[in-house]
């Protein structure tokens, strides 16, 4: 590992994308022509506009929303309805996938967006600072008051938000200061009547098989199927204004949401070969100087501290999540899914975060098996006494999910049928 600090000369003007997105989504909604004279293709047919993103975009709303950009510049020149407002909303809603609890390297001097800060990834980049939550709060590390969504409150222009994350989101991009002050206790998600937050349970951020330079193979769980439910989800509660289904995360209060050490209080249980050490990739407080807020970086590299508490989804006995929204791949398990993972060089129990990728740890086949590997989890002999016990409860599962909102009819038959190919156990 080194360093290389150097002095820099003539900075550009970054930030742009943020007025593009709100200045294209104005036009689309609210022009007849352009500036040349091009009919707008839409002119006079969008009712809502939504933004549906993974990772690194998410973070890039997230801002947009935090800097005021979610208010239309010229909202006294709408004429595709006729309507006249104050402020106008740009985006109506806006799906976060895998956003975490954090922004992007873009407003700041010097800035490069495409940076994203891992364990040993732009580790000392300004991604993650207050004010982190949707919540306002005062932060007693940095002495200030507010929240993500100050700026649009003031003008009436939020957009109704899903921030939904992986588990992998809380052991390396902070998901935990969403719905936390990072000292120890819960926000009131309550004075966030437009947001819901769900966590998908023991998913990884980067789906995988193949342990790749990770110590245990991949976890392969993918959100294809809950997206597709959220998005529709979404569009009722903007159009018909009609409720969504309600938080699905882990918290202080409940103990489902903990510290990652001990390994006895976050709960994931000793499967023989696999090395638990609790890393967590965030946590930092950065100094980057006395001119930061106003995105200017002079301290490079940053002064670092870890004052903020970091938390990260408590699991039950098999390893795998207690809170959170269950895909039937996780509430009729046949493994162990983990939002983290180690990697495989170096001293395995010291051995840093996996990045993006999460575990899949198999259950043993037979009772026999488990008892002479040492394995405290029950085999899929013990779990299921037969095929049919099996399908009917990823049936099960699966029809919960559809009558909750957060499943789509084929997606659940999908789920069943594929439980029904199946040779369990």
């Amino acid at each position: 590992m080194y360093e290389f600090t150097y002095v820099a000369q003539r900075p550009v003007v970054v930030g742009l994308g943020f007025a593009s997105l709100r200045d294209l989504a104005t036009f689309l909604r609210d022009a007849k022509t352009d500036d040349s004279g091009i009919a707008n293709p839409l002119a006079g047919d969008v009712r809502y506009i939504y933004t549906v993103c993974s990772s690194q975009p998410c973070r890039t709303t997230r801002d947009f929303v935090l800097y005021g950009f979610n208010e239309a510049e010229h909202p006294q020149q709408k004429t595709g309805s006729g309507r006249r407002f104050d402020h106008e909303r740009v985006f109506d809603g806006m799906i976060n996938w895998k956003g975490g609890g954090s922004g992007i390297f873009m407003n700041y001097r010097f800035a490069q967006p495409g940076r994203t800060h891992r364990q040993h990834i732009a580790r000392w980049t300004p991604e993650i600072q207050f004010p982190f939550a949707d919540v306002a709060f005062f932060d007693r590390i940095t002495g200030k008051f507010g929240s993500r969504l100050d700026s649009c409150r003031q003008t009436s222009t939020c957009p109704k938000i899903f921030e939904a994350n992986s588990a992998n989101e809380y052991w390396a991009k902070a998901s935990s200061g969403l719905t936390t002050d990072g000292q120890g206790h819960d926000l009131d998600l309550s004075k966030t009547e437009n947001v819901r937050y769900y966590l998908f349970s023991s998913f990884p951020h980067g789906a995988g098989t193949a342990p790749g330079i990770c110590q245990q193979p991949q976890n392969p769980l993918a959100p294809d199927q809950l997206l597709r439910a959220l998005l529709l989800d979404l569009d009722d509660w903007v159009s018909m204004g009609r409720e969504p289904p309600h938080n699905r995360i882990p918290r202080l209060s409940d103990k489902t949401l903990a510290p990652a050490l001990p390994q006895s209080g976050m709960g994931f249980p000793n499967i023989p070969g696999v090395v638990y050490n609790g890393v967590l990739h965030t946590g930092d407080l950065l100094d980057f100087g006395p001119q930061f807020d106003d995105g200017i970086l002079t301290i490079l590299p940053p002064e670092v501290s870890t004052p903020y508490k970091v938390y990260v989804p408590k699991t039950d006995s098999d390893g795998n999540d207690i809170a959170g929204i269950h895909t039937p791949d996780v509430a009729v398990p046949l493994a162990t899914y983990t939002g983290w993972a180690l990697r495989a060089e170096g001293d395995p129990l010291t051995a840093d975060g996996c990045d993006a990728s999460g575990q899949r740890l198999p259950f043993e086949a037979t009772k026999t098996a488990r008892l002479a590997a040492g394995d405290p989890r029950l085999s899929l002999q013990e779990r299921y006494k037969d095929h049919a016990t099996y399908v009917g409860l990823v049936t099960d599962a699966a029809r919960r999910l559809q009558g909750e909102r957060l499943l789509l009819r084929q997606d659940a038959d999908a789920y069943i049928a594929a439980a029904e190919a199946a040779a369990v156990p």
